[in-house]
């Protein structure tokens, strides 16, 4: 039972003692002695012990080559009796065969939790069982069929922390990406990570070097006519102008691509992320130009794009690009709703990022409304709840809303 954790099914103790009446005679005593009691009777009988303590000295008492075998023998309890239901033991599974040293089922299980967190938009879930599983795949034979898998679990790790903010760690995580990718030939793995790493170049306030993989990965996508290439380096290239202030670059290049976009009869929702992005930094240039009315109609571009392919970091985006629409018209109250939405959005994928810049929308929105006192209120707590843990490039963004510059 301390194998299996401190809570624990009597349908897996049960399978892996193989007793029934002798079991329930031993749970019958344990209960009495007050280590164990019922944590519940439905929908199965299931125990915990009382006290964290009782089941880790319990569990330290087994010698350790016992423990593996009884990790074994749960782990495979548990594929037999929740066969139909499996993926809501993943995690549990990865656990105890990596505790049982099967590597091949423990990288298995590591990897389904890993996508199952994405799913959930539990990025440090993600972050850990990603880890965990680039360790296992380090001590496999590298067969192209593993590097693959190394490649994907680099991919979704970048993803969980861009949303949680960047780590010492995320440019490494990049770069084996791409050396994964250009081993197994995957022109669109190496583009990914290429703009991927120009990305982090510019949120970490190297634009220099972010420009250089920019230019360097769009022309090649142009050259290759790769229409996902296309859109993520066309965007990447785009927001790496926007950055360095080079607006007349930034509109030719998102001019262009979105032009070369809407030519495409379906877009996947990977592309459609690009697109969206594209389409609320062109409408935000086209404020700045004051050209407002082809800026409403790149925010309902976007907008729609968005709201049609049904994602939320594509949704959050939108409304927050909708939103600065509405604060550089000076409309205050239509900026909070575009603000709101992509606030609730953002929640959902806890995405740190995105909520630091829909928290400092506030600042601006509340000075709009007339609300003085609230927007410097907004301000502080957000310097006070971010700084040093977002990505420069997003500190920015916060310190102008506060200093008032929109």
């Amino acid at each position: 039972a301390s194998v299996i954790g401190r809570g624990f099914a009597y349908k897996i103790l049960q399978t892996i003692t193989g007793q029934h009446e002798e079991l329930k005679s031993v749970l019958f005593n344990l209960q009495g002695l007050e280590f164990i009691y019922e944590k519940q009777l439905f929908p199965e009988l299931e125990y915990i012990f009382k006290h964290a303590l009782i089941q880790e000295v319990a569990y330290n008492s087994l010698l350790q080559k016992r423990r593996k075998e009884i990790h074994e023998s749960i782990g495979n309890a548990i594929e037999t009796i929740y066969a139909d239901r499996l993926e809501e033991f993943y995690e549990m599974l990865a656990h105890h065969y990596i505790a049982a040293d099967n590597d091949d089922k423990a990288l298995h299980y590591l990897q389904l939790s890993c996508f199952k967190a994405q799913g959930n938009h539990a990025h440090k879930e993600v972050l850990a069982f990603g880890q965990q599983s680039l360790i296992l795949l380090g001590k496999q034979p590298q067969t192209d069929v593993l590097k693959k898998a190394r490649m994907d679990v680099c991919g979704v790790i970048w993803t969980a922390d861009l949303a949680l903010g960047l780590s010492d760690a995320t440019l490494n995580i990049l770069l084996e990406g791409e050396k994964l990718a250009k081993e197994l030939k995957s022109k669109k793995g190496e583009d990914l990570f290429s703009q991927s790493i120009g990305f982090y170049y510019t949120l970490t306030g190297k634009p220099e070097l972010a420009l250089e993989r920019a230019e360097k990965s769009f022309n090649q996508a142009i050259h290759d006519k790769d229409t996902f290439s296309v859109a993520y380096g066309g965007n990447s290239l785009a927001m790496t102008y926007f950055g360095v202030n080079n607006y007349p670059q930034a509109i030719e290049t998102s001019n262009a691509v979105l032009s070369y976009l809407d030519k495409e009869d379906a877009l996947d929702e990977t592309i459609s992320v690009q697109y969206v992005d594209m389409c609320g930094r062109y409408s935000f240039m086209m404020c700045v130009l004051g050209d407002f009315r082809k800026a409403k109609v790149y925010c309902e571009k976007g907008l729609q794009r968005a709201n049609h392919v049904n994602e939320l970091f594509s949704q959050s985006m939108a409304e927050m690009w909708y939103s600065n629409y509405w604060s550089l018209k000076g409309d205050g109250k239509s900026a909070e709703k575009h603000d709101q939405n992509a606030m609730r959005y953002a929640e959902q994928r806890n995405d740190s990022r995105s909520i630091a810049i829909m928290k400092a929308n506030k600042v601006k929105i509340s000075y709009l409304i007339g609300n003085l006192e609230q927007s410097l209120d907004f301000g502080e707590q957000i310097v006070n709840e971010v700084d040093g843990k977002v990505q420069p490039m997003t500190m920015v963004y916060v310190y102008l809303s506060l200093s008032g510059y929109y």
